[in-house]
């Protein structure tokens, strides 16, 4: 508690499951949680302190739960499908779109395609990038759609001796609309 400074235990949510990725959802009074190894949701309420499972939303592991402008919560799966966890009904929702693949991106094709990390730009847009992906993308919550909004780097490899997988972890939006992001490099050895 902020106010008391006080820090109590709870206890553990969701037995024999890890939570992986989390966010507040102020409409309701609700923690949204997603588990590592079953990829399930859940919603704890912090006023009555119950948990119910929405269900399975993706293979495994993905973490980041973003709130969206409009209140409701967004992410990936492992492999790029984008839904939504509606906070009025408790429901979960598929979005119809998945993280494109790109040529010679091993990394995003076959492994890392959930949203690393997500914006709200105005009252119904967020941008977000996937951890691999070559672009970044915009979503209108009142349209549903996602655009592309430009590729995360000018060049596809970073060497010509050693494939490079890059990915974007974080960024920043200025008060002027620049977008602020750290192009982190990663050496994996492609299958032959």
């Amino acid at each position: 508690d902020p106010l008391t400074g006080k820090t109590e235990n709870w206890g553990v949510p969701v037995p024999r499951e890890t939570i992986y990725g989390a966010t507040y959802d102020a409409k309701h009074n609700a923690i949204y949680m997603i588990g590592f190894m079953r990829g399930h949701v859940y919603r704890f309420s912090i006023d009555d302190r119950t948990v119910k499972d929405l269900g399975k939303a993706a293979e495994v592991f993905c973490y980041r739960l973003h709130p969206g402008p409009d209140r409701h919560i967004y992410a990936c799966t492992k492999s790029g499908f984008l839904f939504r966890i509606n906070v009025d009904t408790e429901k979960l929702e598929d979005l119809n779109w998945r993280v494109p693949e790109y040529p010679n991106n091993y990394c995003n094709n076959t492994w890392y395609r959930y949203m690393s990390q997500a914006r709200n730009v105005d009252d119904h847009t967020f941008i977000f990038v996937p951890l691999c992906a070559d672009e970044f993308f915009k979503f209108d919550t009142t349209t549903l759609k996602v655009t592309s909004i430009g590729r995360r780097a000018p060049f596809d490899e970073l060497v010509d001796y050693m494939p490079t997988s890059m990915g974007v972890n974080e960024f920043a939006i200025d008060r002027f609309g620049v977008l602020w992001y750290v192009l982190g490099m990663f050496p994996l050895q492609r299958p032959a």
